[in-house]
C-alpha cells in the first residue's frame, strides 16, 4: 500500500520531468513509400524505435527534413498533431496525406503576419502523414522532408530485419480528409 501512495505522490513530479524532456524524433529517415511506413511503425511496436511521448510545447522546433514522429494518441496525449509550420491543404498521395508548407507574408508595418494558402514557400518543407490500425491500436506517423531531399537515408541495421506483421492495416487517407460540400475532389495520383 505504501508502494502505491508514493507512485501517486510522484505523478506530479514526473509529469514535470517529462515536460523538461526535449521532444526527440522517433527516428531520422525518408518515407517514400507506405511500407518504409509500416516498418517504422512496427518497430515502434516492437519497441526498437520509440514512440513520442507528449505533445510538443509551442516552442518547440519538430519540423526538420528527416525528423519522423509516431505516436498513439491516447498514451500520448496528442489529438492533433501540432509543429508550428503553416501548411496548405492535404493532398492524399500513394496512401499518405501530403502537405506542402506555406509562404509567410509580412506586413508593411513589420506588426503582422500573414500566410497565403496558394503561396507554397519555395524550398519548404513537405509533411507526409500516414496511419496504421495494429488491433483496435491507431499507430500515427508524421515525416518531413523537402522536395530538394532526393537521396534515400540508407535504412539502420535493426531496421532492416523488421517486417510488417500481416494484421497492421494502413488506414485509407480518404476516410481521414473532410470533404467539401460533400464532393469528393481528391484522388489517388
Amino acid at each position: 500500500m505504501q508502494d502505491r501512495e508514493r507512485l501517486v505522490d510522484l505523478e506530479p513530479q514526473i509529469e514535470h520531468r517529462m515536460a523538461l524532456v526535449p521532444l526527440k524524433p522517433t527516428c531520422c529517415s525518408s518515407i517514400d513509400s507506405t511500407n518504409d511506413a509500416c516498418v517504422i511503425i512496427e518497430a515502434c511496436f516492437q519497441g526498437y524505435l520509440n514512440l513520442v511521448p507528449r505533445r510538443a510545447y509551442p516552442d518547440e522546433l519538430l519540423a526538420k527534413s528527416g525528423n519522423v514522429f509516431v505516436y498513439e494518441g491516447h498514451s500520448s496525449g496528442v489529438e492533433l498533431w501540432q509543429d508550428n509550420v503553416v501548411w496548405g491543404p492535404a493532398e492524399p498521395l500513394h496512401g499518405f496525406l501530403v502537405y506542402d508548407e506555406l509562404k509567410k507574408l509580412v506586413s508593411c508595418k513589420g506588426l503582422s503576419v500573414d500566410y497565403r494558402a496558394d503561396t507554397i514557400k519555395v524550398g519548404g518543407l513537405v509533411k507526409k502523414t500516414f496511419t496504421a490500425m495494429i488491433g483496435r491500436v491507431s499507430l500515427h506517423l508524421v515525416a518531413y522532408h523537402t522536395k530538394a531531399d532526393g537521396v534515400r537515408e540508407p535504412r539502420a541495421p535493426i531496421l532492416r530485419r523488421i517486417v510488417p506483421r500481416l494484421g497492421m492495416i494502413p488506414v485509407d487517407p480518404n476516410r481521414l480528409m473532410p470533404w467539401d460540400n460533400g464532393k469528393e475532389k481528391m484522388s489517388w495520383k
